[in-house]
């Protein structure tokens, strides 16, 4: 995890291996940021996140969702249960 600027300004860069995650309050300060590291590195720009180390990311109006849900499907198949009927409370 890294960060460049201060208050307004902050971007927020979290790493692993060859993936970034960039994020920050202001859209002119991320723009540049991907400007700036395009022309140090061969990368290219995904656009929003959408997934990320598993983690399947969906922004809404009222905010943003995670959710592992291809995770606990292939959980489920390991284990013989992917015809199970799911309960939203694990108890009858």
């Amino acid at each position: 995890m890294y960060t460049r600027g201060s208050t307004n300004t902050r971007i927020i860069v979290g790493v692993y291996v060859d993936d970034l995650i960039v994020t920050g309050e202001d859209p002119v300060a991320i723009k540049n940021f991907k400007k700036q590291m395009m022309g140090e590195f061969e990368m290219s720009d995904l656009g929003f996140l959408t997934y990320y180390l598993g983690i399947e990311v969906e922004r809404q109006k009222a905010g943003i969702t995670i959710k592992q849900s291809a995770y606990a499907k292939k959980v489920l198949d390991q284990f013989g249960m992917a015809s199970c009927n799911p309960v939203k409370i694990p108890m009858e």
